[in-house]
């Protein structure tokens, strides 16, 4: 058996390499589109999310409706937070 480089043995996989800088989080357009769609969009926010079963079976309004609950109760309880 014999050692090569990285980068020998990714060509001969065909696999090309990326052309991204290291460490940067903004190279990948399509998905800081995708992150600030769901970050801006009502519809997404994250403490309204339910699973494609619990809204597809009408259980989503009560279920925002308890967590809405829960939510207040914490803020009553501790308003600093």
């Amino acid at each position: 058996m014999k050692a090569s480089t990285m980068t020998a043995k990714l060509l001969d996989l065909w696999i090309t390499a990326s052309h991204s800088r290291p460490r940067v989080s903004n190279d990948n357009p399509y998905s800081e589109a995708l992150f600030r769609t769901c970050k801006y969009r009502p519809q997404t926010q994250w403490d309204q999310v339910v699973t494609p079963s619990e809204l597809h079976n009408g259980e989503d309004n009560a279920i925002l409706k308890r967590r809405s609950d829960v939510y207040q109760k914490a803020a009553e309880d501790n308003p600093k937070r």
